[in-house]
């Protein structure tokens, strides 16, 4: 999670579902305070999940799932690498709740 070389601009690469092909965006925040709020915020996904690209003492590199907005996101070389998918938990529309959504649904919902 070494911001070290990090400029003032964060890249993040990620991926979206099964898609082979990853997304990129670029924010105008140093890497060592971005948060999953303002990866959030550039993307407008609110019904998905977000996994990072982290490194755990145990198992080494992992996918690791960040839920809460404030939470500095781990940093590698200026980028941070994420995979986004739909979260086919219950969700709240509206006046309406989801349960168990597919994909498509999800991505209308957003």
């Amino acid at each position: 999670m070494s911001s070290v070389g990090c400029s003032e601009e964060t890249k993040f690469i990620y991926y979206i579902d099964e898609e082979e092909t990853p997304y990129l965006v670029k924010l105008n925040i140093s890497p060592d305070v971005v948060t999953l709020g303002d990866f959030k915020n550039a993307l407008n996904r609110p019904h998905y999940k977000f996994f990072f690209k982290s490194i755990d003492d145990d198992f080494g590199v992992v996918k690791e799932e960040i839920f809460e907005d404030s939470a500095v996101l781990p940093c590698f070389n200026g980028r941070v690498v994420s995979w986004v998918s739909c979260d086919q938990s219950s969700i709240f529309s509206g006046s309406h709740w989801y349960s168990r959504i597919n994909c498509a649904e999800c991505r209308y919902l957003s």
